[in-house]
């Protein structure tokens, strides 16, 4: 009696830990609807921002036929449950934390407001990924009109233009990644249940 009350303990415990894991998943948000340039159709320029717990990771990733050796990323815009300033940056990984403004608002045109705006400084030419992480979690929300909750200003692509790309128009705009512990959790718990069975009938 003991022993099933304990193992029933167990399976609990592992239960909780799953949905811990499952919902501190790495969402991949690939952004390429241009919102203000007609030359670029949907799809020309690509950046993907993951949003992983604390982390946010900024890429300019495809096609490169647009690309120059002036490209870079100039603005990033989220729409945050909680505003984040400079101050809640608590480390950044592929650039310089002094290069890092807030306030460098960018009009993105009919996007609506985002509360949480950064520039990259624009004499580093910067593609990424970037990693910006904060003091705490990074939870997206819907701005209004349109419901987009990210936006990134890219400049120096070919022939010199700029682009404003948003979420959630082209494609799929989200792409969970499920995390190691995940996928084993459950693998490892249906061993362990299969071997006491075992023991059991022994």
């Amino acid at each position: 009696m003991l022993k099933l009350s304990l193992i029933g303990v167990g399976l609990v415990v592992l239960l909780m830990a799953m949905t811990g894991v499952a919902s501190a998943e790495a969402v991949v948000h690939s952004l390429s609807f241009p919102t203000d340039d007609s030359t670029f159709d949907c799809g020309d320029v690509v950046v993907n921002v993951t949003v992983d717990g604390y982390n946010v990771t900024v890429e300019l990733v495809e096609p490169f036929d647009y690309h120059t050796g002036d490209t870079k990323l100039t603005a990033l815009a989220m729409n945050t449950s909680v505003a984040f300033t400079k101050a809640n940056i608590t480390a950044i990984n592929g650039y310089v934390l002094g290069d890092l403004t807030d306030g460098h608002v960018v009009s993105f045109g009919s996007l609506g407001d985002f509360n949480t705006q950064f520039g990259f400084d624009p004499s580093d030419k910067v593609t990424g990924p970037v990693t910006i992480t904060f003091d705490s979690p990074v939870v997206l929300v819907g701005n209004s009109p349109q419901g987009f909750s990210l936006a990134v200003h890219v400049q120096g692509l070919d022939s010199g233009r700029s682009i404003k790309i948003a979420d959630g128009v082209c494609g799929e705009p989200v792409t969970p990644i499920p995390e190691f512990p995940t996928v084993a959790l459950p693998i490892a718990a249906v061993i362990g249940l299969a071997f006491l069975l075992q023991r059991r009938r022994d």
